[in-house]
């Protein structure tokens, strides 16, 4: 298959690394992986793969989050404990609804576009169809520069959506897993966004925004209540008196029950940490 050619292609020799100082001063950068359409290449690994697409494309910016959706319950325990090292968000969710992890990631990549608008760069790596309109959206009527990193056989209406696009594979191929594995950069977390439930009044805005976070580890699940349960009440507690912008729930999924991660997904946290 043809490529199309860009006339920035990223510099793929060694940058030099960008310090805590110089970081408010770069734009703003998010790295989306939709793990499930593009796997890790046989013989390689996923934290490989993480430190190969920073080292390549985000020096130079202020990386925001690096974003990756799946089914933890589906994926090979060394992929999920190499995710986990590479400090990367790893976002669980039930693959019993269909396109759910497409439809988490497109959520994850809009609300990061609202949030940092035509300054930023959104790297996505997919090679699913469905995100044409999405990154034909994110380029033309918010402006913003979209890098897609495809598997072998991408679609040409889908590439034809990016400003540059990239074979995740021949890139792999060019560096070897025995190069040494860099420590990541650190990531740069907004946690003040707001989220919108749907019984919410408009005027929720003029509310002072509040960020839920629950140790699961520390503060299990009761006998005979449910995690979806235990969610709703807390989320009571202060549904009238504040704006909730953050339930982070952290835990290990390896450990905890199925079910529970279940529960926690039901409920709409928005997101699960893995520790």
């Amino acid at each position: 298959m043809i490529e199309l050619n860009v006339e920035n292609q990223p510099n793929l020799s060694k940058q030099e690394p960008v310090t805590k100082s110089q970081s408010s001063s770069l734009n703003s950068m998010a790295l989306f992986w939709d793990i499930e359409n593009v796997r890790v290449p046989k013989g390689k690994t996923a934290e490989v793969l993480t430190q190969i697409v920073r080292s390549t494309f985000s020096n130079g910016y202020n990386e925001i989050e690096f974003v990756v959706v799946c089914d933890v319950t589906k994926e090979t325990e060394k992929d999920i404990k190499d995710l986990i090292k590479s400090k990367v968000k790893l976002i669980h969710i039930s693959s019993t609804s269909k396109n759910a992890a497409y439809e988490k990631l497109k959520q994850s990549v809009r609300r990061f576009a609202d949030i940092h608008g035509n300054t930023a760069t959104v790297a996505l790596i997919s090679s699913d169809i469905n995100f044409a309109p999405d990154l034909s959206d994110l380029r033309h009527r918010k402006k913003m520069y979209v890098i897609l990193l495809h598997n072998n056989h991408p679609s040409k209406a889908l590439i034809s959506c990016a400003n540059e696009h990239h074979n995740l594979m021949k890139l792999m191929k060019r560096t070897s897993e025995s190069a040494k594995v860099l420590k990541p950069q650190k990531n740069f977390s907004i946690n003040n966004h707001p989220i919108k439930r749907p019984t919410k009044s408009e005027s929720s805005s003029s509310l002072p925004p509040i960020g839920i976070y629950w140790n699961l580890e520390c503060c299990p699940v009761p006998y005979n209540k449910s995690a979806s349960l235990i969610s709703e009440a807390i989320r009571n507690k202060y549904y009238d008196f504040y704006r909730e912008a953050d339930f982070l729930v952290v835990c290990d999924v390896l450990i905890e029950s199925e079910k529970v991660i279940q529960q926690l997904n039901d409920a709409q946290v928005i997101r699960i940490n893995l520790i």
